[in-house]
């Protein structure tokens, strides 16, 4: 724990060290910003479900919504293709 304390303060990093409950929600989010399926992550996480996922870590996927958005402006123009 000490050792962990110096490098953290080393870092300029203040505050308590991550617990493994933090760590397991960092890799979450990484995992979906990098493209993984909710239900991969979900899996991943031993989640029975894709819905915990969702609400915990939706704010990981803006650019879904984006991309969502360019597929239906070029759906409304007839330039879509799947």
């Amino acid at each position: 724990q000490q050792a962990w304390t110096n490098v953290r303060r080393r870092a300029g990093l203040g505050g308590p060290a991550p617990r493994f409950h933090d760590l397991r929600h960092t890799a979450a989010t990484f995992w979906l910003a990098a493209g993984l399926r909710e239900h991969v992550v979900a899996e991943l996480l031993g989640h029975t479900t894709t819905k915990l996922v969702r609400e915990l870590y939706g704010h990981a996927l803006p650019s879904e919504t984006e991309s969502a958005g360019q597929v239906l402006e070029a759906w409304r123009r007839g330039q879509f293709t799947s």
